[in-house]
Order: C-alpha cells, then sequence, then structure tokens
C-alpha cells in the first residue's frame, strides 16, 4: 500500500522509519533508503537530494498504518519481518511475487507501482511538476520521459472534452 499510495521506491519503504511517519498530519518524510553492500544493509540517503522528500498520504494509508502501528511497533522501522529484523529489497520482491500469484494477479515488478502511482496521478490531472516533486525525480524531464505516453493520451482527452464544451456553449 505504501508503494502504490506514495510512488517511493523500494529502498526508501523499506528505510522508513516511523519516526519520519507523520500520521497526525498524514506525511512521509523520506530521507533514507536500504541498500545491500558487500557488508550488508545500509541505511543510505536517498538516490539524489531531490529525493529527500515530504509526501502527503492518503487517508485509507493513513489509517492502515495507524491500525499496523498499533499492532506491530516494536521496531523503529515501519517495514519489518515478523521479528524485527530488516526485510532485504530481493525478499521483498520474492514476497511480492507470491503475493500477486496467490491472488491470481498478473506479474508485475514490485517497481512497477511506482510506476502505477504516477501513472494514475497523471490520469487524473495532477501537473507532471507535482508527480516529479512526488516521486522525488531530479527533474521534470525524467518524469516527462517515463509517464509521456500516459500525459500524451490525457492530452487527447482533454482536447476531446474541450470540442464537446465549445459545441455546447
Amino acid at each position: 500500500m505504501i508503494a502504490i499510495s506514495t510512488g517511493m521506491r523500494r529502498g526508501e519503504i523499506l528505510g522508513l522509519k516511523w519516526n519520519n511517519v507523520d500520521l497526525e498530519n498524514n506525511t512521509i518524510c523520506v530521507i533514507n533508503s536500504l541498500v545491500p553492500t558487500k557488508v550488508g544493509l545500509k541505511l543510505l540517503p536517498p538516490k539524489t537530494k531531490t529525493s529527500v522528500r515530504k509526501i502527503s498520504l492518503p487517508p485509507t494509508l493513513v489509517e492502515i498504518l495507524k491500525d499496523y502501528k498499533n499492532k506491530n511497533y516494536s521496531n523503529s522501522f515501519v517495514c519489518t519481518l515478523e521479528n524485527g529484523k530488516l526485510i532485504t529489497p530481493s525478499s521483498l520482491n520474492h514476497k511480492f511475487k507470491d503475493i500477486l500469484k496467490e491472488n491470481n494477479l498478473p506479474s508485475i515488478r514490485f517497481h512497477d507501482l511506482r510506476h502505477s502511482h504516477a501513472s494514475l496521478l497523471l490520469t487524473q490531472g495532477v501537473q507532471p511538476k507535482m508527480i516529479s516533486e512526488r516521486l522525488g525525480h531530479s527533474n521534470i524531464n525524467i518524469t516527462m520521459d517515463l509517464y509521456s505516453h500516459i500525459y500524451d493520451s490525457t492530452n487527447l482527452e482533454i482536447a476531446k472534452n474541450f470540442d464537446v464544451f465549445l459545441k455546447s456553449t
């Protein structure tokens, strides 16, 4: 839910600590990323300077996180195994694939949840600059390059709707 609701990267989600989650103001501050290294998992700054950001949360996710925190708050990290140990990025990928298979859902990568978040925002008419900031892209061109196909179809829909408006007045 965090991935599809925020567009956060896998490492950002796995590196998320409760002290960076404000459930009263419905925000997450992205300041860490959990990264596998040769010597184990390391908590590092996110991918770019613009990846350090504050993301507003939808009410449904806030309720899920409140419930989860009340039931499972035994660690400083939001996402852990039941024993409190950190989740590795590769184990998250495997578990995600298992969940998809168990629920007869199409096989997608975990990262595709990030793309889905951005695509859904574009189809809702959210400005690309806002999406770029939400995703932590270093510039809007990255967002536009990745999602231009959706922007083009949304733009066509806007033109059709405007045509209907013009003909009705």
